[in-house]
Protein backbone atom coordinates (compact mmCIF):
# COMPACT_ATOMS: atom_id res chain seq x y z
CA UNK A 1 0.00 0.00 0.00
CA UNK A 2 2.90 2.33 0.65
CA UNK A 3 3.84 2.53 -3.02
CA UNK A 4 0.29 3.40 -4.05
CA UNK A 5 0.00 6.13 -1.43
CA UNK A 6 3.14 7.79 -2.81
CA UNK A 7 1.90 7.98 -6.41
CA UNK A 8 1.56 11.63 -7.49
CA UNK A 9 -1.96 11.16 -8.88
CA UNK A 10 -3.56 9.56 -5.82
CA UNK A 11 -5.57 11.64 -3.37
CA UNK A 12 -6.92 8.87 -1.12
CA UNK A 13 -5.99 5.24 -0.52
CA UNK A 14 -7.52 3.32 2.38
CA UNK A 15 -7.97 -0.34 3.24
CA UNK A 16 -10.88 -1.06 5.58
CA UNK A 17 -11.78 -4.31 7.34
CA UNK A 18 -15.42 -5.24 7.98
CA UNK A 19 -15.98 -5.27 11.77
CA UNK A 20 -18.55 -8.05 11.52
CA UNK A 21 -16.53 -10.21 9.10
CA UNK A 22 -12.74 -9.89 9.33
CA UNK A 23 -12.42 -11.73 6.00
CA UNK A 24 -14.11 -8.87 4.09
CA UNK A 25 -12.31 -5.71 3.07
CA UNK A 26 -13.03 -2.50 1.21
CA UNK A 27 -10.33 -0.62 -0.65
CA UNK A 28 -11.03 3.07 -1.24
CA UNK A 29 -8.96 4.75 -3.92
CA UNK A 30 -9.33 8.30 -5.23
CA UNK A 31 -7.29 9.73 -8.09
CA UNK A 32 -6.84 13.26 -9.41
CA UNK A 33 -8.05 12.17 -12.84
CA UNK A 34 -8.60 9.17 -15.13
CA UNK A 35 -5.01 9.31 -16.34
CA UNK A 36 -3.68 8.88 -12.78
CA UNK A 37 -5.97 5.89 -12.26
CA UNK A 38 -4.79 4.31 -15.51
CA UNK A 39 -1.15 4.96 -14.59
CA UNK A 40 -1.68 3.21 -11.24
CA UNK A 41 -2.76 0.03 -13.00
CA UNK A 42 0.51 0.01 -14.98
CA UNK A 43 2.75 0.06 -11.90
CA UNK A 44 4.72 -2.99 -10.82
CA UNK A 45 3.28 -2.84 -7.30
CA UNK A 46 -0.31 -2.95 -8.63
CA UNK A 47 0.47 -5.93 -10.85
CA UNK A 48 2.14 -7.74 -7.95
CA UNK A 49 -0.84 -7.05 -5.66
CA UNK A 50 -3.31 -8.20 -8.31
CA UNK A 51 -1.41 -11.44 -8.95
CA UNK A 52 -1.16 -12.22 -5.23
CA UNK A 53 -4.62 -11.10 -4.10
CA UNK A 54 -6.95 -12.40 -6.79
CA UNK A 55 -6.44 -16.12 -6.04
CA UNK A 56 -7.26 -15.44 -2.37
CA UNK A 57 -10.63 -13.80 -3.06
CA UNK A 58 -13.77 -15.70 -2.18
CA UNK A 59 -15.68 -13.81 -4.88
CA UNK A 60 -14.74 -11.47 -7.73
CA UNK A 61 -13.97 -7.85 -6.92
CA UNK A 62 -16.74 -5.33 -7.43
CA UNK A 63 -16.32 -1.69 -8.30
CA UNK A 64 -18.34 1.42 -7.50
CA UNK A 65 -17.48 4.82 -8.95
CA UNK A 66 -18.23 8.04 -7.10
CA UNK A 67 -17.65 11.73 -7.79
CA UNK A 68 -16.08 13.73 -4.97
CA UNK A 69 -18.36 16.57 -3.89
CA UNK A 70 -16.66 17.72 -0.70
CA UNK A 71 -15.17 18.96 1.41
CA UNK A 72 -14.75 22.16 -0.53
CA UNK A 73 -11.29 23.66 -0.91
CA UNK A 74 -10.68 26.38 1.69
CA UNK A 75 -10.63 29.95 0.42
CA UNK A 76 -7.07 31.20 -0.01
Amino acid sequence: MGHSRREPGITRFELLEDESDPCRFVLIEAYRDAEAQAAHKLTAHYQKWKDLAEPLMAEPRTRAVYDEIGPAEPNR
